[in-house]
């Protein structure tokens, strides 16, 4: 006998933020095409007695446990599903270990009120998104691989963040996305594209030896962030972005275009041995203290153009190919320029 009693009635509406976990003027990161006359409709049947099914009823109203190995069994099934539960809620959500064979995983606006890990898992899906999810917790991704495009965009995470040896095989955006307790992405692999514009980081950002290709981190709020050893196989943009704390690139490589037009320093920025193919433009960035530049290798044109430098600048043993430009750049403390 069937214990069904009838479908979920959850729906998703992007003009009602309540309806997926957000307050007024905030964006719903579900895009249109997966709409049906303007809304989503969880689609899973619940059991007699219940409004909404497991995945969708709160918390405290449910058996999280087995909520959650509900979803691990769902994920288990052959590669040709498209799995979406937009604005499910879980306490703890443990998918790590798993290996996922989707093509699309879909978890846009999940509300996740303990710690999300994915750590060990491999993704192997033609999407997967935690656009404008919360997670109240850490979350994981150690040692993770994801095959497919992979959006956090919006995503917002309240402890530790961790994505230490990680791999992405495709484009990654993380947009808008907010790390309460600091990010690690220590030694992990962007093979696509990655963005991180507009993003909110409190606390320590580490990309220590960390991979990328093109990266793009225009407006991007930071604190303490390291980009120590990394490597760029393209492009990078820090365009108008706050580094509040302490800021190192030391060791870095990039194979392309490094841009860091109109930001602004507020400790010491270390790009002691950085190595740049293409030109570094610094146009109307600003350092609150020290910008340390020794030992810096720059293939093309060095523009310091209208930079302004409260501490010392130092530019030792530092080489460039092309000009070193620095129209109206001031420097307040002093210039060490030895073997320039």
């Amino acid at each position: 006998m069937s214990d069904a009693g009838g479908t979920c009635e959850y729906v998703l509406d992007p003009t009602e933020p309540g309806t997926w976990g957000g307050a007024e003027g905030d964006r719903c990161f579900v895009d249109d095409r997966q709409l049906d006359g303007g809304v989503w409709r969880c689609p899973r049947e619940v059991t007699s007695g219940e409004r909404l099914c497991p995945l969708h009823r709160p918390v405290d109203r449910k058996d999280d446990r087995a909520a959650v190995d509900a979803l691990r069994r769902e994920l288990s099934g052959d590669g040709s599903t498209k799995h979406q539960w937009f604005g499910a809620r879980f306490g703890d959500l443990d998918l790590s270990g798993m290996a996922i064979q989707a093509r699309t995983v879909d978890l846009s606006h999940a509300r996740v009120r303990g710690d999300l890990s994915l750590d060990d898992t491999t993704l192997d899906v033609g999407y997967l998104s935690l656009s404008g999810a919360l997670v109240t917790g850490e979350s994981t991704w150690e040692d993770a691989i994801v095959s497919g495009y992979t959006v956090l965009a919006g995503t917002s995470v309240g402890g530790p963040a961790r994505f230490d040896r990680a791999t992405f095989e495709a484009p990654v955006d993380l947009t808008a996305a907010t790390f309460g307790d600091g990010v690690s992405f220590a030694e992990a692999r962007f093979d696509g594209e990655c963005t991180f514009n507009s993003a909110i980081v409190g606390g320590e950002a580490a990309f220590s030896r960390t991979t990328f290709q093109d990266a793009r981190f225009n407006g991007v709020k930071f604190e303490d962030v390291t980009f120590d050893g990394a490597t760029f196989g393209g492009d990078i943009e820090f365009e108008g972005t706050r580094f509040g704390g302490n800021t190192t690139f030391a060791d870095a490589t990039v194979s392309g275009l490094a841009t860091f037009t109109a930001s602004a320093f507020f400790s010491d920025a270390d790009f002691t041995s950085i190595t740049v193919g293409d030109d570094a433009r610094f146009p109307r960035a600003k350092f609150t203290r020290s910008l340390l530049l020794d030992d810096a290798r720059f293939g093309s044109t060095l523009n310091l153009n209208r930079v302004e430098i409260d501490g010392d600048l130092s530019v030792e043993r530092m080489q460039f190919d092309g000009e070193l430009q620095c129209f109206s750049t001031k420097v307040a403390g002093e210039t060490s320029i030895e073997s320039l």
